[in-house]
C-alpha cells in the first residue's frame, strides 16, 4: 500500500496484543472496539520537510488518533480490511400511547402499542418531492461526434454505455461526482496512479481544476479542452467528445483529486469489491 492510495472513508483496526507484537492471523475476528475509519489524510510541507498526516476516528468511542504512514502499514500495529465500508441504517418506530387524563392527578397510562415503520416506505414520500437530476437530455439535443471520428487520446476505454447518451451528463458539476465514478470509473483507471509527465497529463489536470476548483459543469469543460495528439485529423479545433471529457475527469480524479473528492472513489471500489464476493 503507498499513501497516494489512503482514502476518506478506509477501514482499519487496531491490532491490540497483549503479549507480542505480530500480524493477526488470517481469519482473526474483528474486534469492534478497534475499529477505525480515515478521516482526513494529507500531505503538507513544513520548513520544506515532507509531512503526511493520517487522522483515523474510532467507529465506536468517537475518539481520535493521529498515526504517521510507516505505522498505519505495519501489520503489527493495523490491520487493513479491503472489502469493509460503512452501511447506515434507518429504522423508524411509531409509538401509540393510551392513558387516562385526570384534572387533579396525573395521567395513568392504560396501553402502548409500537409499530416499525420501513425505511423505504417513509424514504418513498421524501423522493416524491425531489427533482430528478440525471439523466436530462439537453433541450436541444447534441449531435455527438462519431467514433470514428473522434481521435484516441488513449487506447482505454470508458465503459460498454452508448456513446449516445454521453451528452446526457453536460449538466452534470462536481456535486455529482460520485455518480459521475459510479458510471465511468473502470479498474484500468483507478490504478494508474501516477500522473505521466507529459502535456496530456498537464490537460487533464486544467480540465479537472475546471470541474472541481472552479466549478465548471462538463459542458463548460469540454469547450475548454484542449485535444492532444490530433493525428489523422485535420480539423484540431474540433472539440473533444463527451465520451472523451468524461474519460479525463475519472483521471483527473485519480491523479489530482483532494482526499475529499477520493472518497468517490472509494466507495466505488468499496462497492465493485463486496460485489465480488457477493457474486454480483
Amino acid at each position: 500500500m503507498k499513501f497516494e492510495s489512503l482514502r476518506t472513508g478506509m477501514i482499519f483496526e487496531k491490532v491490540l496484543r497483549h503479549t507480542r507484537k505480530a500480524p493477526l492471523p488470517k481469519g482473526a475476528s474483528v474486534i469492534e472496539d478497534g475499529l477505525y475509519e480515515i478521516v482526513e489524510c494529507g500531505e503538507r510541507k513544513i520548513n520544506g520537510y515532507v509531512v503526511n498526516d493520517i487522522f483515523l476516528g474510532n467507529l465506536k468511542d468517537k475518539s481520535g488518533v493521529s498515526v504517521d504512514f510507516t505505522t498505519l502499514s505495519n501489520p503489527n500495529e493495523w490491520r487493513y480490511h479491503e472489502s469493509a465500508y460503512i452501511e447506515e441504517e434507518k429504522e423508524y418506530v411509531l409509538i401509540y400511547r393510551k392513558s387516562v387524563k385526570f384534572s387533579d392527578r396525573e395521567s395513568v397510562l392504560i396501553e402502548t402499542l409500537e409499530r416499525r415503520v420501513e425505511v423505504e416506505e417513509k424514504e418513498d414520500k421524501k423522493e416524491s418531492n425531489k427533482p430528478r437530476v440525471f439523466p436530462l437530455p439537453p433541450k436541444e439535443p447534441e449531435v455527438e461526434q462519431v467514433e470514428g471520428t473522434e481521435t484516441s487520446e488513449t487506447t482505454s476505454e470508458l465503459s460498454s454505455k452508448d456513446q449516445t447518451e454521453y451528452y446526457k451528463y453536460a449538466g452534470a458539476t462536481i456535486d455529482d461526482l460520485q455518480m459521475l465514478v459510479d458510471a465511468f470509473m473502470t479498474k484500468e483507471i483507478s490504478q494508474a496512479v501516477h500522473a505521466p509527465k507529459t502535456a496530456y497529463s498537464l490537460a487533464v489536470r486544467q480540465n479537472w481544476e475546471q470541474f472541481a476548483d472552479m466549478q465548471y459543469p462538463v459542458r463548460e469543460v469540454r469547450t475548454h479542452a484542449v485535444r492532444i495528439n490530433n493525428s489523422g485529423r485535420a480539423d484540431t479545433d474540433a472539440p473533444l467528445s463527451y465520451q472523451r471529457v468524461l474519460f479525463r475527469l475519472m483521471q483527473g480524479l485519480v491523479w489530482y483529486g483532494s482526499p475529499k473528492h477520493k472518497q468517490a472513489l472509494t466507495t466505488w471500489l468499496q462497492r465493485k469489491h463486496w460485489n465480488r464476493n457477493n457474486g454480483k
